[in-house]
């Protein structure tokens, strides 16, 4: 697969006074249709003008205020675009069939809950993705060494391009039934049920939260200390087709986290620098699930369903690290250790989102435990 695109950017800087200054941008993105080879030529040429404005007051010698306001445009990736069916693998997750008896795509279905086979295919009807987005903060330096910012942005996309989920196409085999289809197994010969996860224009996502940074460096005899914290604020996460994710498990399989910050503490001196840093997510709801009861003798029960959701706690790992440099900062050494006080990962029962491993969620947590390793470089 292969196409053309071609873009044309300018920006203008206009300070409008010592204290005032304005930057006035716009590009135009001009992108051909997929040329696939065996397949001829696949979805329709895009193409669009954006632009972006952004200002910063400087108020004082201690603080100012800056703020943005723009477009955006992102065509689809070729694959999500030209794909061809292609063998994906198994769903993570287990599922009874969502046909009735007297469908025909019953009968492809397996006794019970079980794993299906699953296909991915592009999509030439797919539009470009369009957003809005927009920023406003300030910048602190009340002192030597300190320095405080603090951002509000918020993020509005149109026609979002992303592949439906195993989860929500099981769960609306009507709306979806153009994505179900069968695959042979190989050791029986015979058709079983497949899904299609297919790129879709997805509607509309919005999101915002505040991002902030506090950072204080002290000066020392023996060294140069310097205190950092950052974070993000999550104020919305949301799609018109999966709903929120904030702070929970949402239909898309991922998850959004209220709270994520790292503190970072550096001691520099002349021949070494000493790092440790944590880092930080806050709590979620985790995954819904429903389970089958087993009695004593290991029989499970397919007619009792327990439901359950779990309250996946907070997570942090502590990081540390010390740099050797040498020969006039050309080769550097550097010894650390991850998961320094070997953290396990909460406990979640999600089963999609990220494979076939279970009990944790290896997006999100550190499942290596506390690992050592060396550095060297050398620069020229």
């Amino acid at each position: 697969m292969s196409r053309s695109q071609w873009g044309l950017f300018s920006e203008l800087l206009l300070p409008l006074s010592q204290s005032i200054e304005v930057t006035a941008s716009a590009r135009y993105d001009s992108i051909d249709a997929v040329d696939s080879e065996g397949f001829g030529t696949i979805g329709e040429k895009m193409d669009d003008t954006t632009y972006k404005i952004s200002g910063r007051w400087k108020v004082s010698d201690e603080f100012a205020i800056r703020g943005s306001y723009g477009t955006g445009f992102k065509a689809p990736s070729l694959l999500e675009i030209a794909e061809p069916l292609t063998d994906f693998g198994v769903t993570s997750g287990s599922y009874t069939c969502p046909f009735a008896k007297s469908d025909p795509f019953a009968a492809y279905c397996l006794p019970g809950e079980s794993e299906s086979n699953v296909y991915r295919k592009g999509n030439a009807k797919l539009h470009p993705e369009k957003s809005k987005q927009s920023t406003i903060g300030f910048v602190l330096t009340p002192t030597k060494g300190l320095s405080v910012t603090v951002d509000y942005w918020n993020v509005k996309i149109t026609d979002v391009v992303e592949r439906l989920n195993e989860q929500k196409i099981f769960d609306n085999p009507d709306l979806y039934r153009d994505l179900f289809t069968t695959k042979t197994n190989l050791a029986t010969g015979k058709e079983e049920l497949a899904i299609i996860q297919g790129a879709v224009n997805g509607g509309k996502f919005d999101a915002s939260g505040v991002d902030y940074n506090f950072s204080q460096a002290f000066d020392f005899g023996f060294g140069t200390l310097t205190a950092n914290l950052t974070g993000t604020y999550m104020l919305e996460s949301k799609s018109s087709l999966n709903g929120s994710s904030l702070g929970k498990f949402g239909g898309e399989d991922e998850v959004t986290f209220r709270n994520q910050i790292q503190l970072g503490v550096t001691l520099d001196q002349k021949m070494f620098s000493h790092s440790i840093s944590v880092n930080y997510k806050s709590g979620y709801l985790d995954q819904a699930q429903t389970y089958n009861l087993i009695d004593a003798d290991g029989v499970v029960d397919y007619d009792t369903d327990t439901d359950i959701q779990l309250n996946v706690p907070s997570y942090y790992t502590v990081n540390y690290q010390t740099k050797v440099k040498l020969l006039d900062d050309k080769v550097g050494v550097t010894l650390g250790v991850n998961n320094l006080l070997d953290k396990e990962p909460p406990l979640t029962l999600r089963t999609n989102g990220s494979g076939h491993q279970v009990g944790w969620d290896p997006r999100y947590a550190d499942g290596y435990g506390r690992t050592v390793f060396v550095q060297a470089s050398y620069t020229f």
